[in-house]
C-alpha cells in the first residue's frame, strides 16, 4: 500500500513538472530564410528609423544606458481588462504577455522594433504563447522581414555612445504555424568588420508584419517574445549565406 502511494505521488510530480513547462526546449524550430540580403544602410533605413524608432540623427545615440528603452512599435493594442500589449511585452521573458499590433485588421506592414543583447540566433515566438487555445484564437506570423542592425557602444572623448554598424542583415521569413520559439543566426556580418567587437554591441531588430496565420476569433497579431540566444537543436546543415 505504501509503494503504491509513493507511485501515485511520483506520477502527480510528473504531470505538474510537465504542465509547468509552457513551452518545451524542444519546441525550437530552426527556420531556413526564403531570401537573405546583406546590405550597406540606405537613406530608406534612415528615414524610417527617424520617424518609427525615434532617432533624429541616425548614426549616434548618445547616452548607451538608454540603448534599451528605445524598443518601439509602429502601434499596440489598447489596454483591456486583461492587461498591456506593448512593445515591452514581447520583451519580459513570459510567454503569458504578448505585443499586440493596434492597426485595424491583421496589421499588415507594422512593425516592432528591439534592441537586444547580441547571440548567435534570433529567437521569434510568433502569436500569442499563454496556451495553445489562446495562441489558436489570435493570428500568429505567417510572412516577415527581419531586419538586423548592429550597434557598438565605445568611448571617444570620455562620453560614451552608441553607433550603428554600415551594415544591415535583411531576411525575408516564412514561419510555421507551429507552438513554439522559431529561430534563426544572426549578427555574423555584423560585428567582424571594421573592429565592431561581438562583446559590446546590441542588435537591434526590425520586424515587420507581411502576412498571417489568421486567429479562430481575434483579428489581432501578436508576437508573445523575441529574444537572442545561442542555437537549441544545432544542425550541421546550415543555411547559406
Amino acid at each position: 500500500m505504501k509503494m503504491k502511494n509513493i507511485m501515485i505521488l511520483f506520477f502527480i510530480l510528473c504531470f505538474l513538472c510537465c504542465e509547468s513547462s509552457s513551452v518545451p526546449a524542444d519546441d525550437y524550430i530552426n527556420l531556413v530564410p526564403d531570401q537573405v540580403t546583406v546590405r550597406k544602410i540606405d537613406e530608406n533605413d534612415t528615414s524610417r528609423l527617424e520617424e518609427d524608432f525615434g532617432i533624429t540623427e541616425f548614426i549616434f545615440i548618445t547616452d548607451p544606458d538608454s540603448v534599451f528603452d528605445r524598443s518601439t512599435a509602429t502601434s499596440f493594442l489598447t489596454e483591456d481588462k486583461y492587461g498591456s500589449y506593448d512593445v515591452s511585452k514581447a520583451l519580459d521573458n513570459s510567454l503569458s504577455t504578448a505585443w499586440v499590433e493596434g492597426a485595424e485588421g491583421p496589421g499588415i506592414g507594422e512593425y516592432i522594433f528591439c534592441v537586444l543583447k547580441p547571440g548567435d540566433f534570433l529567437y521569434i515566438f510568433p502569436g500569442y504563447g499563454s496556451s495553445q487555445k489562446v495562441w489558436a484564437l489570435n493570428n500568429r506570423l505567417k510572412k516577415a522581414k527581419v531586419t538586423v542592425y548592429g550597434l557598438k557602444q565605445y568611448t571617444t572623448t570620455g562620453a560614451p555612445e552608441v553607433a550603428f554598424n554600415p551594415m544591415a542583415e535583411e531576411f525575408l521569413l516564412t514561419f510555421q504555424d507551429a507552438f513554439g520559439y522559431q529561430g534563426i543566426p544572426v549578427g555574423r556580418y555584423l560585428f567582424d568588420v571594421n573592429k565592431w567587437f561581438y562583446g559590446s554591441s546590441f542588435l537591434f531588430v526590425a520586424i515587420q508584419i507581411l502576412d498571417v496565420y489568421q486567429g479562430t476569433k481575434y483579428d489581432d497579431t501578436c508576437i508573445a517574445e523575441v529574444k537572442t540566444g545561442k542555437r537549441v537543436n544545432p544542425d550541421p546543415a546550415d543555411f547559406p549565406m
